[in-house]
């Protein structure tokens, strides 16, 4: 029905809407304005009928130019039409001639298909600048390439045939094993020290061995691994934490050029270069020299860098007068609200917390963590005046308030903490460190605490677990006198039942939050209470049943490190990965067999889990390394490859040799920060690589010495404390020249004597 012929209704029509039938309706209201009422509300209703496609449209119109300007932005566009314009000046002024030498393939339009080829790799760049994957990247550019000709499908996969590719893959798994053993973080702990003091000793001791990590496991690796632990360990001996990650960055960076396999971009360059004679004289002495000046300077330069973390800034000053003048509070909310739970921790026997103290260990700074007291359990002998008799006398040691930093920590030892859901992830990391009252319930379990989550359940009405205790639940008995042996306690209701046990509970009452007693406290319907139990708790029907609602706490697997076994599988594959490293240096045995071994007996043995292997590959990586050959290809057969070197020799005739690899080593150190090290590594490695071929001036050996330092040299990054506060370090000009430029100046000086150094004894 249109407008126009609700307009010509009369007023029985009216009636016949059941306008008249509705109750409060106002009869000497008159008629035509509730006519009028409904034909405005059928006027809107059109309207949006008729807006709602156009609003839709538009929405996905800007949604589109959205995904487009981000795609494509504005100055990706600019510096491709500026290439262009650039190389119609070039070929209409000075005619280059582009060397093509490829008698395999010959080309019928080599100046057209040069100029193609450097405007792709000027758009792939630009994509690599903007965060596009460097494999999508890649195989774009060679689809392209492929479809004019230029390489085929055999030069494409050429690549996976290397060792390349699949090297670091292999290595990733082997690292996933060590690391979740646990020993890394233990091992770096004993290493930085117990009782630390300040001077210049402790910052050697993290320098060392913070460089003998990365030179194993790699830069990525070790910074992931030590930013943690240093930061407790900075916060708990009142160290500056700035200088000592500035320590932990340079130091991680020099390990990771240590050797050849060390990082994915030297295997890259390695392959690339066909070099693989690489000795261990000829990188690990100038990796080592490197990381002797540069921690030099960062000793140097490190207080004056960290000037930023004394006292708050002016924009908090700034917001703290106005707090002041504003009459609001200036006291932060007491974080003890946030604390719900309140759990006795044992240390078992052979964990690495034994022997440290609590501050030492890193406890007193664990985020979400309140340390309550410590417990011991003393045992002496009293003789009854019998000869043969004698009876066991039992005292209890306890430690609260200024007197935990003196306890140093032994097995058996029972830490009382109040904690949140994340001070409870935290502690269950600490390998050798169980909740109490659960222990028999994980063996019941078979182990397995690396497979299961935590989980906070609301109990619901009804429900058989009201009206009992968590040490009920658990299967003890009410009486503590009559607490039976562990081995002699039966599989608990709630293991039966819900394939998990609680650790702890809380409840809201009207003063605050208050944690439960696990023995006093009996559980009521509201109740939160912590469970640790398997994936598929929530949709159990018992779990349903039992709480109003499951929700699963993130980040809350524990690590594979909580038994002696664990801890022993990382060790051997942490000596496998050495012995596979010197055997490869050595030449006795190929490294890709050798890390194959490993990793099936990783596998064998349940060190690393084979549904793992596919989550902890790098992917991306593994395709640039395999089309990073297919690029080289391309770039031979146009002929880019040999005018880059052309290029390169110009700058000799203008400098020098030394002049020469400066400039190799700063172009190389440039694109590893802009577009990460392995994909610049085999972009300058493809342009190098015809200093050797064509014109014979440095050997490969030398090429991947110099390449390989400088891309791996990359110490323009964020600290790892900004990536793990997700916040972004605003550009400065006092960091860039008293850290970044100085920095990339002794690496490229380092570098280029010692090529040049190398190069002499060579000529000798």
């Amino acid at each position: 029905m249109s407008l126009t012929s609700l307009a010509s209704l009369d007023r029985p029509g009216v009636r016949a809407l059941g306008l008249d039938g509705l109750d409060g309706f106002d009869a000497n209201r008159d008629e035509r304005d509730v006519q009028a009422d409904v034909l405005h509300a059928f006027r809107l209703l059109e309207t949006q009928s008729a807006q709602r496609p156009q609003r839709q449209t538009a929405t996905e119109q800007t949604e589109l130019r959205g995904k487009l300007s981000t795609l494509f932005p504005r100055w990706l566009i600019i510096v491709n039409l500026c290439s262009l314009i650039c190389c119609v000046v070039v070929e209409g002024l000075l005619h280059p001639r582009w060397p093509h030498k490829d008698l395999e393939r010959p080309l019928q339009y080599p100046v057209r298909v040069a100029y193609g080829t450097l405007l792709a790799l000027v758009f792939s760049l630009t994509h690599l600048l903007n965060g596009v994957r460097s494999s999508f990247v890649f195989a774009g550019l060679l689809m392209v390439l492929a479809l004019v000709g230029l390489v085929d499908h055999m030069d494409i996969v050429t690549g996976f045939a290397r060792v390349g590719p699949w090297l670091p893959q292999l290595q990733f798994v082997i690292i996933c094993g060590i690391r979740d053993s646990g020993i890394l973080e233990f091992s770096l702990l004993w290493m930085l020290g117990r009782n630390p003091k300040q001077g210049h000793l402790p910052r050697s001791r993290l320098y060392c061995a913070v460089l003998l990590l990365g030179a194993f496991v790699g830069a990525t690796t070790a910074i992931t691994t030590a930013t943690p632990v240093i930061i407790q360990w900075a916060k708990s001996h009142s160290f500056k934490l700035r200088p000592l990650l500035l320590l932990m960055v340079v130091a991680a960076t020099c390990g990771n050029s240590v050797f050849v396999t060390s990082s994915p971009s030297s295997i890259a360059i390695r392959d690339i270069l066909c070099v693989t004679n690489c000795e261990l004289k000829s990188q690990a002495f100038l990796a080592l020299a490197n990381a002797a000046f540069l921690g030099l300077y960062v000793v140097i330069i490190g207080e004056f860098l960290a000037k930023k973390d004394h006292g708050p800034s002016v924009r908090e000053t700034q917001q703290t007068h106005r707090l002041a003048d504003e009459g609001e509070s200036e006291e932060k909310p007491n974080n003890s609200d946030q604390l719900h739970y309140e759990l006795d921790f044992v240390v078992l026997m052979g964990s690495f917390v034994c022997g440290h103290t609590v501050r030492s260990a890193g406890f007193m700074n664990l985020p979400g963590v309140a340390i309550q007291r410590l417990s011991r359990l003393q045992k002496s002998r009293r003789s009854n005046g019998s000869v043969n008799s004698s009876n066991d006398v039992r005292t209890t040691l306890t430690a609260e308030g200024s007197d935990l930093d003196d306890w140093v920590l032994e097995a058996e030892d029972l830490i009382t903490a109040r904690c949140s859901t994340a001070g409870v992830c935290a502690m269950r990391r600490y390998p050798g460190v169980f909740v109490m009252r659960g222990l028999h319930c994980h063996q019941a379990l078979g182990g397995r605490r690396h497979e299961r989550r935590l989980y906070e359940s609301v109990v619901a009405g009804g429900s058989e677990v009201v009206g009992r205790s968590l040490e009920e639940l658990l299967g003890f008995p009410t009486a503590s006198d009559s607490i039976p042996p562990p081995e002699t306690l039966a599989v608990p209701w709630c293991v039966r039942v819900f394939r998990g046990y609680p650790l702890a509970a809380w409840r809201r009452e009207v003063d605050g939050v208050r944690p439960l007693s696990p023995h006093l406290d009996v559980l009521a319907e509201g109740d939160v209470v912590l469970i640790d139990a398997f994936g598929e708790f929530p949709s159990l029907h018992t779990a349903q049943r039992h709480f109003l609602i499951s929700g699963l706490v993130p980040k809350s697997q524990a690590p594979r490190h909580g038994r002696a076994t664990d801890m022993w599988r990382g060790i051997m594959a942490a000596t496998g990965l050495i012995v596979a490293l010197v055997l490869d240096l050595q030449k006795r045995c190929n490294i890709l067999v050798s890390t194959m071994v490993i990793v099936a007996m990783l596998c064998v043995s349940s060190g690393v889990k084979p549904n793992q292997i596919s989550e902890v590959m790098d992917w991306n990586s593994c395709l640039t390394i395999g089309l990073g050959e297919g690029v080289a290809v391309a770039l031979r057969r146009s002929g880019l490859q040999a005018a880059l070197a052309k290029l390169i020799i110009h700058i000799r005739d203008v400098g020098g040799l030394p002049l020469q690899l400066c400039v190799l080593s700063f172009t190389a150190q440039l694109a590893a920060a802009c577009i990460s090290p392995t994909p610049a590594g085999l972009l300058v490695a493809n342009s190098a690589l015809a200093l050797d071929n064509e014109y014979g001036q440095l050997s490969s050996r030398q090429l991947v010495l110099l390449i390989v330092i400088s891309c791996n040299m990359v110490l323009t990054v964020p600290m790892p404390d900004e990536l793990m506060r997700r916040r972004k370090r605003a550009f400065s000009v006092r960091s860039m020249f008293m850290w970044s430029l100085p920095t990339a100046v002794l690496v490229a000086g380092l570098t280029a004597a010692w090529t040049l150094l190398l190069a002499h004894v060579e000529d000798q």
